[in-house]
């Protein structure tokens, strides 16, 4: 009975614990990219970061 219930939690908590490594891992250093590139005061590079992340979501749906 309770390896049944370590197993129900563990269901629930799993997908965060993967969202949220995936969220730090891989989504992050492209907004931070992104913010730091908006801000500077070299335009271009913020076109750069908006094609990256253009490009980067392509891969991701291929």
């Amino acid at each position: 009975m309770r390896s049944e219930a370590n197993a129900i939690n563990l269901n629930r908590i799993l997908p965060i614990l993967i969202l949220s490594y995936l969220h730090i891992n891989i989504l992050h250093p492209f907004f931070i990219n992104c913010e730091v590139w908006k801000f500077s005061k070299i335009r271009p590079m913020y076109d750069k970061c908006m094609t990256k992340m253009i490009t980067f979501a392509i891969d991701k749906t291929s």
